[in-house]
């Protein structure tokens, strides 16, 4: 434990990291950035908290080409970045 007269801390070798909310992207169109540059626009079906994507109608996109995938599962190892491609309205808190 750290202490000063400001701060006090507790230094830690791991750190807690909180799953991405990716609720509201399920069953919505979006594309799906990978390592080696490569993208992927489909529909969301699913996730987890490793954020492997389960994703049907998939499309690989190199520039103006789209090649079909059909349903395909995605390492979350891979995913560098998710972008919505239809209007997400987020849920009400309460």
């Amino acid at each position: 434990m750290i202490s000063s007269s400001r701060v006090q801390f507790k230094m830690s070798a791991y750190r807690t990291y909180r799953a991405p909310d990716l609720n509201a992207f399920v069953d919505k169109r979006v594309m799906i950035s990978l390592n080696g540059r490569r993208k992927v626009e489909a529909t969301l079906k699913s996730f987890d908290k490793f954020m492997n994507l389960t994703a049907e109608a998939a499309q690989e996109v190199q520039g103006e080409d789209k090649r079909d995938l059909g349903l395909v599962v995605i390492r979350g190892h891979d995913v560098i970045g998710i972008e919505p491609l239809e209007a997400i309205i987020p849920p009400r808190r309460k």
